[in-house]
Formats: structure tokens, sequence, C-alpha cells
């Protein structure tokens, strides 16, 4: 056998090995992505916020979509949440996996062990998302009020600051699992006001021209981008509704169809912010959208921040 022949037969199995190390390696990327959960700190003007509560510490935490193996998970997530000293934490809704066998998911023993861990000054709210729908909201909603949680369901309440001032609260219910409110909750137009719900599409709900900040979470921010960073078009979930809208598979009931996507948002008039979330739901993978819990600073003072308006279909 000559010589060239010999080499030919001996870079085959390097080739071969490089390749099977480089899919390993791409492997382990997409696994670190999908689990590494990130604290990502963003700051807002709150109207009408006290100067002596300015910087106060809101924590949200969405979509943990905690599975029935994931105590250890849920413990290491209450310690992450408690190592940012928030003063408030907002739990926006899709608890558990919930679907399609109740089984597969945390049991309400461990999910009120998990809200238990967690520390706030001015307390710890939820709404609900829906999975819950999926699994039993009632059952969820009682492991969430046994591990001290107040769960609001179109209604408002008024905490008080650790300055002593007062801050007001409303949670929405889920847009698409439950009765829409009849009527928005009063509020006191002189006191600051922070709305909370897990579909951004809830946003309806708040009337026109209310002086308020929204946080919401559901869409996991497409869970695959296409590219770090990139725009909503990065989004293969968007992609993909752009597809059915051009194939004609939106409803005419569903329309018009917002593209909400992440972070900060601008829909008709209303600005909120909408994180990526924790977990994960179909794929149960993450590319180029890392898991997040979100820290918001509050300031009294104006901030400047890239409001993105959705494209509606």
């Amino acid at each position: 056998m000559d010589m060239p022949t010999v080499l030919k037969k001996r870079r085959k199995p390097i080739i071969w090995g490089c390749v099977a190390a480089a899919f390993a390696a791409v492997l382990i990327l997409l696994h670190i992505g999908s689990t590494a959960v990130s604290v990502n700190t963003q700051t807002v003007h709150l109207p009408r916020l006290a100067p002596a509560d300015d910087g106060l510490r809101v924590m949200l935490v969405s979509d943990t979509h905690f599975h029935g193996g994931d105590a250890g998970r849920a413990a290491a997530l209450a310690e992450m949440v408690n190592r940012e000293d928030p003063d408030l934490i907002l739990l926006l809704g899709d608890f558990i996996n919930g679907s399609p066998d109740p089984r597969g998911s945390l049991s309400m023993e461990e999910l009120t062990r998990f809200v238990k861990r967690l520390r706030a000054r001015c307390g710890i709210f939820a709404v609900t998302g829906n999975h819950e729908l999926w699994y039993g909201r009632d059952k969820v909603v009682s492991a969430l009020r046994d591990g001290g949680v107040e769960v609001l369901f179109n209604r408002g309440v008024t905490i008080g600051t650790p300055s002593g001032r007062k801050l007001q609260l409303v949670g929405i219910s889920d847009f698409t699992t439950q009765a829409p409110p009849e009527k928005f909750p009063e509020v006191d137009p002189k006191l600051p006001l922070l709305v909370m719900m897990h579909d951004p599409k809830g946003a309806l709900f708040v009337p026109e021209g209310l002086d308020c900040f929204i946080v919401a979470g559901h869409t996991h921010g497409g869970e695959i981008r296409m590219i770090p960073g990139g725009s909503d078009r990065t989004s293969l979930r968007l992609l993909m509704v752009r597809i059915k809208a051009k194939l004609g598979q939106i409803p005419d009931y569903q329309r018009p169809y917002a593209l909400f996507d992440r972070w900060f948002t601008e829909y008709r008039g209303r600005k909120m912010f909408i994180t990526s979330g924790v977990g994960m739901s179909r794929l149960r993978m993450r590319l180029f959208c890392p898991p997040e819990i979100v820290l918001l600073k509050l300031r009294s003072v104006p901030v400047k921040n890239d409001y993105v308006i959705p494209e509606e279909l």
C-alpha cells in the first residue's frame, strides 16, 4: 500500500472524530443555554414613585414549568432569587408543567416548599398562567397560598414600601384560560401602580392612558433565536406565527394578533416588560435565549429604555 493511501485511511478517523467532538460541543452549549439561569437587571421609571423609594427592587419570576423531578432545581432557584435581596417578588404564572399528565409536574407540596423559601420585604404576589388550567388551577392556587403567597385575580392591593410609602399592585387573570375582568380594579391615581399578568395580551384589559407599568411573561422570548441578541425577527416562534398568518391559519377572532416577544415593549400606548422566563415547555431547549429571572430597579425619575412596538397581524 502506497503512502498516500495510508494517510487517507488515517485521516478519516481523525475527521470523524472532529465531527463528533464538534457535535458534542454543540449539545453541551445547548444544554448550558437551556439550564443556566441568569439575572437580568433592568431599571425602569415608575410614575409617582416617591424619591424615598428610588431603587426599589422588584424580582420577576415567570414560567418556571417545574417538572416532576425539579425539586432540587426549585430550591436552587429560590436561593438565587433571595441572593438578589428583593423588596418585592412577583410570580407571573406557569409554575408547573401541567400538560398533558399532572404526574409529570412538580408536586403541590414541593411548590409550597419553593415559595416558602422566597424572601421579600414587601411581600410575594402571584398570578396564574395557562398551564395551571391543565393541572388544576385551584390546586396550584392553594399550594401558593399555603406558602404565604397572595394570589391576585383581577384585583388590586396596596402595600407598604420600606420607606413607609405606598405602592399599588394589580393582578390580571390569564388572557386565554380565565374570564376577563368585568372592569379594571379601582386604583388611587395619586399612588404608583404596577400591573402584573401572565400573558402580555392581558394589557388590553388595562385602560388606555392609565399611568402604570406592566410586567408579564408567557412568551419565553421564543426559546430559540437564530442569532444571539437578535430582534423579534430572529425568534423561531414568531417566524412560525408569521408563516401561519400567510397560510391563513390565524382565525379572524384572534386578529389583530400581536407578536409579543420579550423585554421592553409598548403595546397600544401601554408600557411593559416581558420576561423570557425560567423554564421550557414543548421543545425543552433554548438557543440564544437563556432562561432568566429579572430584577427591576424602580426609579422615581425618567429612565431611557428602548421600547419595541409589536407587529400586529
